[in-house]
């Protein structure tokens, strides 16, 4: 490019429109999602149908494109969508549904798919350019989708998100592969004169009413030049599992053991937090520590380690004292939580409800737990299609113990209950306030502190508590004072912990 006396000349300025013009085009083309083609893209010419089933894949039948326009819905269908921008996108389609093209490969070729929670996993697409996308069946069906004839009059350009009144008058639409279709941001000439087929097959879904409150950018899964479609069929959902402790025999217990320690049917809902929000899982089943001690004969206070097992995934709590069996929550809202035991869950939903009729067997058996802060993102935790636990307990010889030895007083004589719990009672002529001096010496440790508990006890009713917190493999002794009748006694012993709560359940250390 030259310059002459600070000019362009006029070459140089024709040269520059040309190139202003290119650019322009171009980015226009990058702008809009609409039906041109990018470049060594093919539209599809047949669409193929597999089935997976439990990794096994059958093709059922390539239809033609006559084949799949005999099947297309009569009417153009409406589509919304929210891109990267994010803009609001509308897609007219039409096409074949994903309700009747398994309708009709059941009818004509006994594929035996139907799709519900229980029985579809998932499907994926793939296309001509080499691209493919899956989708669970909870992405697709778990809510209703829709278009959402007002979200492009409504948009708030200024903010970049649906605007007031966005979700009015919706509009339920089923997933579609689209034989023909046209897509633009901000379209609002619905005229399906518009359609072609540049773009076939386009896979195209509604938005549910999450995304619109959420502005969740979903036209990127609205996959084009699609040419086969796998129907994966669901098979990891398990109805028993097997434990196994210290690589014993392994026990199995079945759904129905597992439902018969929750007799009342109680349902139990689950928090965790993900994307700077909080999201809800509901489960039925029984307490995970019930289980364990009921069918494995295996306390869970002295669990060590854990590994939950599923398929080809498993999870391993290194610290399942604080990670299962420690006191966790359900946060309902901020401010707001309630204490919720770990379960193994014979039912579930990934959203709150008290319906229990909303809970289905797509991923149980499943390990669900609370939060220990409203900010603690445990999905991960919660392992989807269990069917093995693992776990390394102590034995009896190397569980944390303590050995309690009372100190010599005038004031009170030693004894011990029947089950070892060391006493001092107050002898004949003694009263006022008088200290209890105990002696600890540690006969296997504890990682972290103790408590030791003295209890004061008159005639046959507990008075009152006093507790010392330390780390007694380190601090050798503990003393409490009480007013005291002759008679009275003072039972003392050592525990993990001490706390209100009313889900709280000390360990004996002694």
């Amino acid at each position: 490019m030259q310059f002459v006396e600070g000019r362009m000349n006029t070459y140089s300025r024709v040269l520059v429109a040309v190139m202003l013009a290119l650019l322009l085009g171009a980015v226009m083309l990058i702008a809009h999602p609409g039906s041109a083609m990018a470049a060594g893209a093919t539209p599809a010419t047949e669409l193929t149908v597999n089935i997976n089933d439990g990794g096994t894949i059958t093709t059922v039948h390539t239809y033609t494109l006559d084949e799949i326009n005999a099947l297309s819905v009569s009417q153009a269908v409406y589509y919304s969508s929210i891109d990267s921008m994010p803009a609001p996108v509308v897609t007219m389609a039409k096409g074949v549904t994903l309700n009747q093209l398994v309708a009709d490969i059941n009818a004509k070729y006994n594929a035996n798919v139907t799709i519900g929670a229980n029985t579809l996993e998932s499907i994926k697409v793939y296309a001509t350019d080499n691209y493919s996308s899956s989708y669970t069946y909870d992405y697709l069906y778990g809510a209703t989708r829709y278009y959402y004839p007002s979200l492009v009059g409504t948009w708030d350009s200024a903010n970049n998100k649906p605007g007031v009144g966005a979700n009015a008058n919706p509009a339920a639409v089923d997933p579609m592969l689209a034989l023909s279709s046209y897509q633009k941001r901000n379209l609002t000439n619905l005229d399906p004169s518009q359609m072609d087929n540049a773009n076939t097959f386009r896979f195209c879904f509604g938005l549910t009413a999450n995304d619109v409150v959420n502005n969740t950018i979903t036209n990127n899964k609205f996959g084009k030049y699609v040419n086969k479609i796998e129907i994966i069929k669901k098979s990891n959902a398990s109805t028993s599992l097997s434990i196994k402790v210290n690589n014993g025999n392994p026990i199995t217990v079945t759904a129905a053991q597992i439902d018969a320690l929750n007799l009342n049917n109680t349902i139990r809902h689950y928090s965790y937090a993900k994307d700077n929000q909080m999201n809800y899982y509901t489960g039925l089943g029984a307490s995970l520590a019930e289980i364990l001690s009921k069918y494995a004969s295996v306390n869970s206070s002295d669990i060590q380690i854990m590994t939950v097992k599923a398929g080809d995934y498993y999870r391993t709590f290194e610290d399942p004292q604080n990670e299962l069996f420690s006191t966790r929550y359900y946060y309902p809202a901020v401010g707001d939580k309630a204490a919720v035991d770990t379960i193994i869950a014979t039912a579930a939903a990934e959203v709150a409800t008290d319906d229990a009729a909303k809970l289905d067997h797509a991923h149980t058996m499943r390990l669900m737990m609370g939060q220990s802060a409203i900010d603690e993102r445990t999905n991960s935790w919660m392992v989807k299609w269990v069917n093995a636990i693992e776990i390394t307990a102590a034995s009896s010889s190397d569980k944390p113990s303590y050995a309690v030895v009372p100190a010599d007083n005038a004031a009170y004589s030693i004894g011990q209950t029947a089950d070892g719990i060391k006493t001092m009672t107050v002898n004949s002529g003694q009263a006022g306030f008088k200290y209890f001096d105990v002696a600890i010496s540690t006969v296997a440790a504890h990682k972290g502190t103790e408590t030791v508990v003295f209890a004061h006890w008159r005639n046959g009713v507990e008075t009152e508590l006093n507790a010392t917190v330390a780390d007694f493999d380190v601090v050798k002794n503990a003393k409490a004072g009480f007013n005291v009748l002759s008679g009275d006694i003072i039972k003392v012993y050592v525990v993990d912990n001490l706390s209100n709560a009313a889900e709280s359940n000390p360990v004996l250390l002694q």
